[in-house]
């Protein structure tokens, strides 16, 4: 049985709350802060699951748990993912995921020589319903780069993170400033893992849902491709807004 906790917030501590910074949404924060305006306008944002993943794997499928910063995380993954489903969503207007993403060893943004001498990038996608065969301007979809490589004056592993790719911010831009080992690869660097706390929202207003998170990592090197590059993923929430 799913329960739906009342979450009732006011408009203006809603918005700050959630109101992501990247462009992609621009046409989000509009919308909202224009209905905003009428005194009989009201956000409620009702929580639809919380994953730990210590133990609970409600709705989830391709479960592949490990220990990373000394908790129980969902992956890790490389050139995979998962996903979770729900049916019989109550009357909502947007979904709201917040998450802590690891992003592990070698990670190289938006600059990644895949060996062929032509550049391409380390993607990292969420992507609503990818079994839908919808028109590709009607697809809720956000694709991003991270990077955990350097940046210094005149040279810099570009990501395109909080925005979307082919965005370019400074490598670990809004990363969780404490440092972190990487998990394979770089497990004597210190720096070797990129800490990010999400908080998007989505327009969606079905009564069933799939939300995939996967990746399209490139890799040339000699290295077990899990070990060079991969990402993992913790406690996860799932909102539902309506207006």
């Amino acid at each position: 049985m799913i329960t739906f906790p009342n979450q009732k917030k006011s408009k203006k501590a809603l918005l700050k709350q959630a109101i992501p910074k990247s462009k992609e949404f621009f046409f989000l924060c509009c919308l909202l802060l224009t209905l905003g305006c009428s005194s009989n306008f009201d956000i409620v944002e009702e929580r639809l699951y919380f994953y730990d993943f210590e133990s609970d794997y409600t709705n989830i499928d391709s479960v592949f748990v490990s220990e990373f910063n000394n908790t129980r995380v969902l992956g890790p993954f490389n050139n995979s993912g998962f996903s979770s489903h729900w049916d019989n969503l109550p009357e909502h207007q947007y979904i709201r995921l917040t998450f802590n993403l690891y992003i592990h060893d070698t990670w190289e943004g938006n600059s990644n020589d895949s060996g062929n001498g032509l550049l391409d990038h380390d993607a990292w996608m969420i992507e609503f319903d990818p079994h839908l065969k919808v028109k590709p301007h009607e697809k809720v979809y956000f694709e991003t780069t991270f990077s955990n490589g350097p940046c210094i004056p005149g040279w810099c592993f570009t990501q395109s993170y909080p925005d979307e790719f082919p965005s370019n911010n400074r490598a670990r831009t809004e990363a969780n400033p404490k440092d972190f080992y990487g998990r394979c690869l770089y497990e004597d660097t210190p720096t070797g893992t990129s800490l990010y706390r999400v908080d998007k929202i989505f327009p969606h207003n079905k009564s069933s849902v799939v939300i995939a998170f996967y990746d399209r990592l490139k890799q040339d090197a000699p290295f077990d491709k899990l070990c060079e590059e991969s990402w993992s993923l913790d406690n996860l929430t799932i909102s539902l807004i309506k207006r």
